[in-house]
């Protein structure tokens, strides 16, 4: 794992008025993947894109932790869509994506389950 620093005026806060700007040109699952992002509650997901694009989830009641999440390969999505859980963890262990500190990605995940698949 390489060490990732996200300067923070970097980093673009997504928002319901302009998630569709900032995600143009991303594969169809991505879009469905960041779909549950957006309905996150606690925490933050910041996204390093392929194309150097950052993009900020942040929860509406609690932004304490972030975390950061590499994405080295689109694909990923699709497995973790068509897979859930298992095939997020999966697409972690094949090298499509990395973050700085697991742990704070699986800590958001904890904090949402209940709520980033709500309809």
């Amino acid at each position: 794992m390489t060490k990732m620093i996200v300067a923070p005026t970097d980093v673009i806060d997504v928002t319901p008025a302009n998630r569709d700007q900032h995600l143009a040109g991303t594969p169809v699952f991505f879009r469905l993947a960041e779909n549950m992002a957006a309905r996150l509650r606690y925490g933050a997901l910041i996204f390093l894109l392929p194309d150097g694009r950052k993009l900020k989830f942040s929860g509406a009641l609690e932004q304490d932790e972030a975390g950061v999440i590499e994405v080295r390969d689109y694909s990923f999505a699709r497995r973790s869509v068509l897979g859930g859980g298992v095939g997020f963890f999966e697409t972690y262990a094949d090298g499509l994506w990395d973050s700085p500190d697991l742990t704070k990605v699986l800590y958001v995940f904890a904090r949402n389950a209940d709520h980033v698949h709500e309809a």
